[in-house]
């Protein structure tokens, strides 16, 4: 399932998906979305250990040490960014050539579903 030399995710390459996060969120997102895009991007910025990313339970963690008057609602929907993003990154690194073109195939049949969908 995974290739044999696993490729960590670098400090740069999760700042940039956040930073194109929130470039996509500040053009139609709502005004909570675009804060909670900002709040990601700040604390991966000042964020030193990056093995606390292995687990939502973590990162919600060091969201709620960082920002301890956050409400809850919020500590989520940041923590759930951090993850997803750092996740996302970590499977494109590190999935087999067989699952990724397996996963392309499936994604581009879903878009021509959509397309079909979209035009009746």
């Amino acid at each position: 399932m995974y290739r044999e030399n696993l490729e960590v995710v670098s400090k740069s390459e999760l700042v940039k998906r956040l930073e194109e996060s929130l470039d996509f969120m500040t053009l139609g997102g709502t005004s909570y979305r675009i804060e909670t895009a900002r709040l990601s991007l700040e604390i991966v910025m000042n964020l030193g250990d990056f093995n606390i990313l292995n687990s939502r339970k973590n990162v919600k963690m060091f969201v709620q040490a960082t920002i301890p008057n956050i409400d809850e609602e919020r500590c989520e929907d940041i923590s759930e960014n951090i993850f997803h993003h750092y996740r996302d990154l970590y499977l494109k690194k590190n999935l087999a050539d067989d699952i990724q073109a397996e996963l392309r195939r499936r994604k581009k049949k879903r878009e021509v579903t959509l397309s079909y969908m979209m035009s009746n």
